[in-house]
């Protein structure tokens, strides 16, 4: 992405897929608001796209990884899982990703390493 273009990031979560949902059974309930919320974030990307695409605006939803935060951490002990990074990698990571993406990622979910993920 050059200097001069403008961009919309969404900060997505793996949680916010209804394909990769059952990934999450039986934790669901823990889940529940924070996926219906990612998941909505992310037809909010893909609708925004088209809208802000005619003014050269690149809307994208990045799911940046598994962080360690607050949120992370009460995820962590319900699922056994554990963040992969801090919250600086994180943004280093990100900052990485908003230089590297371009007109052929409108409207995607993302990882942050480019790959597409499920809706």
């Amino acid at each position: 992405m050059c200097s001069g273009r403008s961009a919309v990031v969404n900060v997505s979560s793996s949680a916010g897929s209804i394909e990769r949902a059952p990934l999450f059974e039986p934790h669901t309930s823990m889940l529940f608001s924070y996926s219906v919320s990612k998941c909505a974030e992310n037809m909010l990307t893909k609708i925004s796209a088209f809208e802000f695409k005619k003014d050269g605006v690149l809307c994208v939803a990045v799911h940046p990884g598994w962080i360690k935060t607050a949120i992370g951490n009460a995820a962590e002990k319900e699922l056994g899982l554990i963040g992969e990074m801090t919250t600086e990698e994180a943004a280093n990571r990100m900052t990485d990703f908003m230089m590297k993406i371009s007109e052929e990622h409108i409207g995607k979910y993302l990882t942050n390493k480019l790959d597409v993920l499920p809706n």
